[in-house]
């Protein structure tokens, strides 16, 4: 560490010296400072083999550390393993996981405005993680059963018939507060707009839903592909 603490961030060119680094802080049990600069390396170059397996390593310390929460979340003991996630959330806050699995903890006591704050931050962390996404689904079918309707159709491909729902859901609660809810609508009508080639529209729909930070990502993808498609590539790029 010592030898390797002063040279330049990996973007100025120094991988090599970075990667040891990172190794080193991982040899010391430093995970969270390790992850940090494998990340930086990444960002740079994603196959950087170093990072890669490093990156990979963090991954597989986390999961043994998880090891005895997940044992008590799948027995039902459910005090136990809260406090057991919420010691890796504060060791790994970058960590999707056990966020995730605190909103399904909150979920099985039904206090549904905490778990969705805990699946969003979650998402936000990783947005293709799977605890985080049925939990969402789950409150969406108890909550909101007109958008949960639309989603699955949606999922399923009937593009026309999800835009109704949306739209029929927007019209309805076009004079109220924006919400994460009509945030939501907005986005996935968005999404059947550009299905179905509407390019112009679907912009449109996106920018509605990217305001609410619920869906600035989201909302952000989509809208980079709605610019692709009716070719303004330089809105798209940013």
């Amino acid at each position: 560490l010592e030898v390797f603490k002063d040279l330049p961030r990996p973007q100025a060119g120094s991988l090599d010296g970075q990667n040891g680094q990172a190794w080193s802080y991982l040899k010391i049990r430093q995970a969270r400072k390790a992850e940090e600069i494998f990340k930086d390396i990444l960002n740079v170059y994603p196959h950087f083999i170093g990072a890669v397996k490093g990156a990979a390593e963090i991954d597989r310390m986390k999961m043994q550390e998880a090891v005895f929460a997940d044992f008590y979340f799948e027995k039902n003991r459910n005090r136990i393993a809260f406090n057991k996630y919420k010691i890796l959330t504060k060791k790994y806050p970058k960590w999707s996981q056990p966020l995730a699995r605190l909103g399904q903890l909150e979920l099985r006591r039904k206090d549904y405005d905490e778990a969705r704050e805990l699946f969003q931050k979650s998402l936000q962390l990783a947005a293709d993680n799977t605890d985080a996404r049925r939990g969402m689904e789950e409150i969406q079918k108890t909550l909101e059963p007109q958008l949960y309707e639309a989603d699955q159709a949606l999922k399923s491909g009937d593009y026309k018939r999800a835009a109704v729902i949306y739209a029929d859901y927007i019209e309805e609660n076009a004079s109220s507060k924006f919400t994460a809810s009509l945030a939501h609508a907005y986005n996935g009508l968005g999404w059947c707009q550009y299905q179905k080639r509407r390019y112009h529209l679907a912009v449109n729909k996106f920018q509605t839903a990217r305001a609410h930070k619920d869906f600035e990502l989201e909302a952000a993808k989509g809208l980079g592909f709605s610019y692709y498609g009716i070719e303004e590539f330089s809105h798209a790029a940013k």
